[in-house]
């Protein structure tokens, strides 16, 4: 959520009050971008609008906060292929776990994956695709978070002035600094993708680059 916010602060150049539903409907089945003609999913999109909305209608929410949303979410579409290419069987085990997990614990309850993705306006690939990313991204962020790995970045990007590492007494806004840099690095790992935007409405500003700035490999297009 933290860096959803960090997005938010970056695309709000346009106005906040249009919303994307009042102008057009759209279902969870339809792509609002692909990544090398892959789709992804407004469902997807919607799962993480979900939360925000607290109870009203998605298409209700600020354009602003959609866009920035559709951003993180290609981005993190880059962040799990990266993933999946550093893991390869290890982190598909670990998918298919935690999906198999995650289902078998709605049908104790005596519900679906499909059931729990339409409560949230989305569909099951949607979900299954968040439950992958969450296993995948939450495992990787475990291993990385070590006081090694920490202590490292913060003398890189300490300035002068800071104290030490050993002075610091609350490591929250470092962890956070460390998970942010940690996923821009799995991004711009895949600088030689293509984006496609399907729902003009979502695309972001020309001034926001899906794939970090520095890298001239990505490529972006609108599909009417």
């Amino acid at each position: 959520m933290i860096y959803l916010i960090r997005i938010i602060a970056a695309v709000t150049t346009l106005s906040l009050g249009s919303t994307l539903m009042a102008e057009e409907k759209f279902g969870p089945d339809d792509p609002v971008a692909a990544v090398d003609g892959k789709p992804v999913f407004l469902g997807e999109l919607n799962l993480m609008l979900w939360p925000m909305a607290k109870g009203g209608a998605i298409g209700d929410l600020p354009i602003a906060v959609q866009r920035a949303a559709a951003v993180v979410l290609v981005r993190r579409h880059l962040a799990l292929r990266a993933l999946r290419e550093k893991g390869g069987d290890a982190v598909e085990n670990v998918i298919d776990r935690y999906v198999s997990e995650k289902t078998q614990g709605l049908e104790r309850i005596g519900s679906s994956v499909g059931q729990a993705a339409s409560r949230q306006s989305a569909n099951k690939p949607s979900l299954v695709r968040s439950w992958a990313w969450e296993s995948a991204w939450n495992l990787y962020v475990k291993s990385r978070l070590t006081d090694q790995n920490l202590r490292r970045f913060y003398d890189q990007n300490a300035k002068d002035g800071d104290p030490s590492f050993d002075e610091l007494t609350d490591h929250s806004k470092l962890r956070r600094d460390t998970t942010d840099a940690l996923f821009d690095a799995l991004v711009a790992a895949q600088d030689d993708v293509k984006v496609q935007w399907f729902i003009p409405a979502l695309r972001p500003p020309a001034d926001v680059q899906v794939v970090p700035s520095g890298k001239t490999g990505s490529q972006e297009e609108e599909t009417e």
